[in-house]
C-alpha cells in the first residue's frame, strides 16, 4: 500500500514537470490576439516581474477581487488551492498553508504571517475586510530571508491602493444578497498635482455566515464589519514617494456554532443515571431529538459573540539615491482589541437539569450552572524596517536591512467550569478523618477562574540578500537573515469563586458515632468548608523561571534560475525557516511543566520550479514540486483529558502546543490564458502531502500511570487537506462601442479536510467531505458602470469544512453531539458598480 502511494506522488510531480516543460516549447499561434499582462510583485522587497522570481507567489488582483466579489480573507480562499482561510468561530481566525495549519489561540509563533503595506498584522484585524486592494499576494513556503516574521507555511501579503497624483478618480459599489450586504465606496484626489494625493475609502459589510440558528436562544450567526481607510501620498521630487495610510475597523460577530448528531437520553453528569427522552416535557423534546448538517442548527446554552475593534497606521517611504541606489523604509503602529464570549455547553446539556433535579438526582431550583467563558485582548504593536538596495546593475545586486518590532499583549479571561463530575461520596472515605459516608453524591461543583496573562515580544534582525547575473541566462540569487528575540509570559490564575458548593447530597454519613440528621448536617458542612478554602486561590500559571525567553537564529535562502529560452525558466531553491519555542498556558490546570513547555522549530525547504509561456505570450503555466523537512514541528491541539492530582479524568481549558518531526511535500500549479480575443481562462492546482515523522502527539488514549495520554503518530497533520484545485472562465461579448456583456464563473475542489479532534480510545479522529464551490456571474459593463447578477454556492454544498470537539467531556449527555463548520448555504444577488 505505500509502494503505491509513493508511485502516485511520483506520478503527480513528474507529470506537472513534464507539462511545464512541454507548454514552454510549445508552436507559437494566435499571433495578431492580445497576450498577457505582466504581473509585478514586490514580495521580496523590490519591484519583480513575477517570472523572474524563484519563489512560488500567487497573485490575485483588486481587479479579480471585484470581479468575484471577494470580501474578505475566508472569500479568499475560493480562488486559489493549497490555502485555507477558516472561522469555525466568533472568535478563531485559522490559516493553513501547505497543509501547515495554525490556531491564533495556542499562543505559539504563526506558520502564517499577514502583512498589509509591508507591516505585519493579527488576522483578526483584516480578516473581515478585505476591500480597496491593488493585489494580494500569496508567498508559499518558508520566509526566513526578507520578511519581518520567519514564518514556516508562508506569507499572505495585501497591497492597499494608494492615491492618484494626476487625477480625480474612485467608484461606488454595492452589492445585496439574500444573505446580505456589501457597500463600498473610495475617492482620490489630487491635492497639489503630481504631488500631493489624498484617498479615502469605505467599507460596511453584513452578512448571516453559515445560516445557523440557536434553537435554544433564538441567536442567528451574523456579522457586521464597518472600516474606513484614509491614504495620503506625497512625492515632492522625482526621486521620493511616500504613503501615509491609516485604518480603522469594527466588527461583531454573533452565533454559536453549529452541531450535528442525536441524543437518546439525558443525565447530569458522567456516571450519574441517566432519564429517557420520552420522560421529558415537549417543550424540551426537541433538544434530543437528531440534527443533520441541513438542518444549520444550534442548541447551546448560550451563544458565542466577539467584538474587534483595530487601529492600523502604516508609512512607507521610497528614495531614489542616485542612479542605482534606492533606500525604503517601512513603520507601523497597530492598536487592537478582541472582547469574545464563547459557551462551551454546546447541547444544552445543563439545560434539562431541572429534569434531572425532579427525579431526585439534585437540588431542584439550583440551576445556575455556567460553562461559559470571556477574553478581552489587547495588542499594542510598533514595527520599523529601513533597507537600502542597488538596482538595475548588469551583474550584482544587493540589498541590507534591519528590522525591529515590539509588541505587547494582554488578555483579561474569566472562565466558568463545571470540575466535578457525579462523585458517590462512599469514594471519598478516608480522605476525612473521622467522617464515613454510606450513600449520597456530590456533583457538578461550578467555579470561577479569572487572570491576566500578559505576552510580550520584541524582534530584532538584521538581512541581506544578493542577485549574481552569472551568464546571460544564469542567475544566482541568496539572502540571510540573523534575529534575536527577547520574551516575557506569565499567567496569574485566580480561583475566585465556588458558585455550588451546597450540590451536596450526604445519605446516612457517620460521623464520631453521632445521630443521623447530626451526623449528615456535620458532612455538609465540612465538606462544603473543604470547598470554600480553595476560593480565593492564586496559582501562578507559568513558573518564574519559564516566564523569560531569549533567543537567536540564522534562516535564509539560496536559488538558481536558468532560462532555457524567453519562454521556459527553471529554477532549484532552498529555504530556511524558525519558530521560537515557548510555554501553554492553561487557566486553571495541574499539567506537570514537561508538558506545557514546548521547543523551537526549525524547517528546511528546496523547490524545483517550471515557469512557461506559449502561444506567443496567451499561456503562462507555473509549476513547482517541493520538500519541506521539520525538526521539531509545533502542533497544537484541543480537547484534551488529563489525570488531576485527586486521580479524576478531567478536560484541559484550552489546548496544548507540543513538538514532534514532520514533512510536507507536494506539487503546485498556477495558470492563465487568454483563449480567444473574448475568452480568459486559468486556474490553481495543489497536491499536498503533510505528515507527521513517529511523533509523539497529545491524545485521549492514557497507559497505566500517564497524566496525559501520547500517541505515536505518521499519519496527516491535523487541518490538512490533500488535493485542491480552482477554474475560472470569463466571456466577455462587445455589443456597441465600449459596452460588453460578460458570462463568468469560479469553481474550486477540495477534498477531506483531516480533523482537528485528538485520538480517543475506539476512535478515529475522521475527516470532511469532499466539496465542490461553484459561482456564477452575468452582467453588463462599460467604461465607468456595471452591474451583475451572481449566484455563490451554486451547487449548494452543505459540507463540514473542519471538524470540531463535541465539548466539556464532563457531561456525556452530549451523546453523539459534534460542532460543524458548513460552508455558507447558496445566495444569490446583485452588484452595481460605479466607476469616475
Amino acid at each position: 500500500m505505500r509502494s503505491r502511494t509513493l508511485k502516485t506522488e511520483l506520478k503527480i510531480v513528474v507529470s506537472s514537470i513534464i507539462l511545464g516543460g512541454i507548454l514552454g516549447e510549445a508552436a507559437p499561434i494566435y499571433a495578431d490576439a492580445p497576450v498577457l499582462e505582466e504581473i509585478i510583485v514586490t514580495g521580496q522587497k523590490r519591484e519583480q516581474n513575477l517570472r523572474d522570481i524563484s519563489a512560488t507567489v500567487n497573485v490575485i488582483s483588486g481587479q479579480q477581487l471585484d470581479d468575484l466579489n471577494i470580501f474578505t480573507l475566508e472569500d479568499l480562499e475560493r480562488v486559489t488551492a493549497g490555502v485555507q482561510f477558516i472561522q469555525p468561530n466568533p472568535r478563531n481566525n485559522l490559516i493553513s498553508i501547505r497543509g501547515v495549519f495554525y490556531d491564533p489561540e495556542s499562543g505559539s509563533a504563526s506558520s502564517v504571517d499577514i502583512y498589509q503595506n509591508g507591516i505585519t498584522q493579527r488576522a483578526d484585524n483584516l480578516f473581515g475586510a478585505l476591500y480597496d486592494v491593488e493585489r494580494v499576494e500569496i508567498l508559499r513556503g518558508p520566509q526566513g530571508a526578507l520578511q519581518g516574521a520567519t514564518s514556516p507555511a508562508g506569507a499572505i501579503m495585501i497591497n492597499t491602493t494608494k492615491p492618484d497624483l494626476d487625477k480625480t478618480t474612485g467608484y461606488v459599489r454595492g452589492t445585496a444578497a439574500d444573505d446580505g450586504t456589501n457597500l463600498q465606496g473610495a475617492l482620490s484626489v489630487p491635492l497639489i498635482k503630481e504631488t500631493l494625493a489624498l484617498r479615502v475609502t469605505v467599507f460596511s459589510d453584513a452578512n448571516d455566515q453559515a445560516g445557523v440558528v440557536n434553537i435554544r436562544t433564538g441567536v442567528e450567526q451574523d456579522s457586521d464589519t464597518d472600516s474606513h481607510r484614509v491614504s495620503l501620498r506625497w512625492a515632492p521630487t522625482e526621486n521620493l514617494d511616500m504613503t501615509l495610510v491609516h485604518q480603522t475597523l469594527e466588527q461583531e460577530l454573533r452565533g454559536t456554532p453549529q452541531v450535528v448528531g442525536s441524543r437518546s437520553g439525558a443525565g447530569a453528569f458522567a456516571g450519574a443515571p441517566s432519564i429517557p427522552c420520552s420522560f421529558l416535557p415537549a417543550a424540551e423534546q426537541l433538544l434530543c431529538v437528531a440534527f443533520t448538517a441541513k438542518d444549520r442548527a444550534a442548541f447551546a446554552a448560550g451563544d458565542a459573540v466577539s467584538n474587534r475593534d483595530a487601529d492600523i497606521t502604516t508609512l512607507n517611504l521610497d528614495w531614489v539615491l542616485g542612479e542605482n541606489h534606492r533606500l525604503a523604509y517601512s513603520y507601523g503602529k497597530t492598536e487592537s482589541g478582541k472582547l469574545s464570549r464563547t459557551e462551551n455547553d454546546i447541547s444544552s446539556n445543563l439545560g434539562l437539569q431541572n429534569f434531572f433535579f425532579a427525579a431526585g438526582l439534585g437540588v431542584i431550583g439550583d440551576t445556575d450552572y455556567r460553562t461559559d467563558q470571556s477574553t478581552n485582548t489587547v495588542v499594542d504593536a510598533d514595527t520599523h524596517e529601513i533597507r537600502i538596495a542597488s538596482q538595475d546593475n548588469p551583474t550584482w545586486n544587493y540589498m541590507f536591512g534591519l528590522y525591529s518590532q515590539d509588541q505587547e499583549t494582554s488578555t483579561d479571561f474569566r472562565a466558568f467550569t463545571t470540575a466535578a463530575r457525579y462523585i458517590p461520596l462512599t469514594s471519598l472515605n478516608g480522605a476525612i478523618p473521622g467522617v464515613t459516608f454510606t450513600g449520597g453524591h456530590i456533583e457538578g461543583i461550578n467555579f470561577a477562574t479569572g487572570g491576566t496573562i500578559p505576552v510580550n515580544g520584541k524582534t530584532e534582525a538584521l538581512f541581506t540578500s544578493h542577485s549574481f547575473k552569472l551568464t546571460e541566462k544564469t542567475t544566482l540569487e541568496t539572502a540571510l537573515r540573523y534575529q534575536e528575540f527577547t520574551g516575557f509570559r506569565s499567567s496569574d490564575i485566580l480561583f475566585d469563586s465556588f458558585h455550588q458548593p451546597e450540590r451536596i447530597s450526604i445519605q446516612n454519613a457517620s460521623v464520631l458515632g453521632l445521630p443521623s440528621s447530626v451526623a449528615d448536617s456535620i458532612a455538609q458542612g465540612v465538606l462544603q468548608g473543604t470547598l470554600a478554602t480553595i476560593s480565593a486561590t492564586n496559582i501562578q500559571g507559568v513558573p518564574t523561571d519559564a516566564q523569560n525567553l531569549e533567543t537567536d537564529a540564522t534562516t535564509g535562502s539560496l536559488s538558481l534560475k536558468y532560462d532555457f529560452s524567453d519562454s521556459l525558466t527553471t529554477y532549484i531553491a532552498y529555504n530556511r525557516s524558525y519558530r521560537n519555542g515557548g510555554i501553554s498556558v492553561l487557566p486553571g490546570e495541574t499539567l506537570p511543566m514537561s508538558a506545557l513547555l514546548y521547543d523551537e522549530e526549525s524547517s528546511e525547504a528546496y523547490e524545483l520550479g517550471f515557469r512557461t509561456i506559449a502561444f506567443d505570450g496567451r499561456l503562462e503555466v507555473n509549476t513547482v514540486a517541493y520538500l519541506q523537512d521539520f525538526d521539531g514541528y509545533q502542533g497544537f491541539v484541543r480537547g484534551i483529558e488529563y489525570i488531576n492530582p485527586q486521580g479524576q479524568l478531567d478536560p484541559l481549558v484550552g489546548g496544548l502546543v507540543f513538538n514532534g518531526d514532520a514533512s510536507i511535500k507536494g506539487v503546485e500549479m498556477d495558470w492563465r490564458m487568454q483563449a480567444t480575443d473574448v475568452w480568459r481562462v486559468g486556474g490553481t492546482f495543489s497536491y499536498n502531502k503533510a505528515e507527521f515523522d513517529n511523533a509523539a502527539i497529545p491524545c485521549n488514549i492514557r497507559a497505566p500511570g500517564q497524566i496525559l495520554g501520547l500517541c505515536q503518530s505518521s499519519g496527516r497533520l491535523p487541518g490538512s487537506t490533500e488535493l485542491q484545485a480552482t477554474l475560472f472562465s470569463e466571456l466577455m461579448m462587445p455589443i456597441s462601442g465600449s459596452s460588453n456583456i460578460f458570462i463568468r464563473g469560479n469553481m474550486k475542489y477540495s477534498n477531506g479536510i483531516l480533523s482537528t479532534r485528538p485520538v480517543s480510545f475506539g476512535e478515529d479522529a475522521g475527516e470532511t467531505e469532499s466539496y465542490i464551490l461553484a459561482d456564477f456571474f452575468v452582467g453588463w459593463v462599460n467604461e465607468s458602470f456595471e452591474i451583475s447578477a451572481f449566484v455563490k454556492n451554486l451547487l449548494d454544498e452543505d459540507s463540514d469544512i473542519d471538524l470540531r470537539n463535541a465539548g466539556d467531556p464532563n457531561f456525556d449527555i452530549n451523546g453523539d453531539f459534534t460542532e460543524v463548520l458548513l460552508l455558507p448555504e447558496r445566495s444569490a444577488g446583485i452588484t452595481v458598480n460605479f466607476q469616475f
